[in-house]
């Protein structure tokens, strides 16, 4: 399992995650489990020390919350400003760059850190194998059919409507842009149902701009969140309105 995935997944209740990664048909390995049960006892520490010194934790809720209140709509502001372009212009670059690391700061700024730093080396790493167009295709075709689906149908299911977005990508990963890629996607998702609207941003940050707007190879940093946020709103407000017919 991916790593930032697991992380993820690692907020919520672990037996509930673990019986969904059974039905979702993951394998997990032995790091998976340990992964998840480490996180769990982490979490049982930061009880004991609210209860032990309940003053420094309420500070630092208190903390967290003037900070959220500030962006009171928003469930999370990306906020950092880090760029993948600081370390180079192809992935190979980014790779070596990473791996050997690069001065913090550049002008008196600074420019990334170590967090950034291994964002860069583990999505640039990604970004080189993409198993749409590997040997065990059929596999992992069939298991992301198989995923999306059962997702799909579970909020289908529910009277939502859907829209899937196809999210911009930095030039490092031209493959995640190109058309037979996108072309399964959208076969795909029309055969679960033909009324998913698709919405195709794949190239809406495509500039020469591209790689100051990318914290890593595919996570917006701040300036590309504020501007794909104004596209992103223009589209959805666009198709609402033809959707309800309003001028």
């Amino acid at each position: 399992m991916e790593v930032s995935n697991r992380s993820m997944l690692s907020q919520f209740n672990i037996s509930f995650v673990l019986e969904l990664l059974k039905n979702y048909h993951y394998e997990l390995s032995f790091e998976d489990y340990a992964f998840f049960y480490i996180k769990m006892i982490q979490y049982k520490a930061d009880l004991k020390d609210f209860l032990l010194n309940p003053f420094s934790r309420l500070k630092s809720i208190k903390k967290h919350r003037i900070k959220f209140n500030e962006y009171n709509d928003y469930a999370f502001v990306n906020d950092s400003r880090y760029a993948i372009s600081v370390y180079g212009k192809t992935v190979e670059e980014c790779i070596e760059n990473s791996k050997k690391g690069i001065s913090f700061y550049k002008e008196g700024l600074q420019i990334t850190d170590e967090p950034h730093r291994r964002a860069v080396l583990d999505t640039c790493r990604m970004a080189i194998y993409d198993p749409f167009y590997s040997p065990n295709k059929f596999f992992s075709e069939k298991l992301y059919e198989l995923r999306l689906t059962a997702l799909y149908k579970f909020i289908i299911e529910r009277d939502l409507h859907l829209i899937a977005i196809i999210p911009p990508y930095s030039d490092l990963a031209p493959h995640l842009k190109k058309e037979d890629k996108f072309n399964y996607l959208k076969n795909l998702i029309h055969s679960i149902d033909r009324k998913i609207i698709i919405l195709d941003l794949r190239n809406s940050l495509s500039d020469e701009k591209n790689l100051e707007y990318f914290y890593d190879t595919i996570h917006l940093n701040q300036m590309g969140a504020e501007i794909f946020t104004e596209i992103f709103y223009s589209e959805i407000d666009r198709i609402l309105r033809m959707s309800l017919k309003i001028n």
